[in-house]
């Protein structure tokens, strides 16, 4: 957890549903519960987000709220699709959507300015956002085991890669 302070009944929810990081199963309406309301204003807070080998199918887009995230991992999950929302965490640095069933990553990633590494091998992909030519201080970006024939000519812009 982060160094804010969490209200009493925040610090009650998590405790009460501390069972859920033992599951291989997360339900998607518990991920939007504690994005929306258990965390509250300790989601501003806080920098990593370990969504890994859960199940997901789905990511809600309320994760937007998450503006001082850097790190997310929702790797490993049965995920089909990415919300466009992703564009409003100008803070991440970091994004692991590897192992999931995307065929296509949200054009909002070209938002991400301060994205350093992007790990989406392993999914469904056919092609890559033109606009991820934007995010200029990616350093590191694996779309390996992807149906890709073709990377976006934008990319060569990105002097980091």
């Amino acid at each position: 957890m982060s160094a804010c302070a969490l209200s009493s009944w925040s610090r009650w929810c998590l405790r009460r549903w501390r069972p859920w990081r033992r599951r291989r199963s997360f339900s998607c309406a518990f991920f939007h519960f504690l994005i929306t309301f258990a965390l509250g204003p300790a989601a501003q807070c806080q920098c990593k987000y370990n969504r890994c080998c859960n199940q997901l199918t789905s990511i809600p887009s309320t994760i937007a709220h998450l503006t001082h995230l850097t790190v997310l991992s929702v790797a490993k999950n049965l995920l089909t699709s990415l919300p466009a929302e992703l564009g409003h965490l100008t803070s991440l640095v970091e994004l692991d959507v590897s192992h999931n069933r995307l065929t296509v990553l949200p054009a909002s990633l070209g938002q991400l300015r301060k994205l350093h590494v992007l790990r989406a091998h392993h999914n469904m992909l056919t092609l890559l956002p033109p606009n991820l030519g934007r995010c200029s201080a990616l350093i590191s970006l694996d779309v390996s085991h992807n149906r890709l024939r073709v990377l976006p000519a934008e990319l060569a812009r990105i002097k980091g890669l």
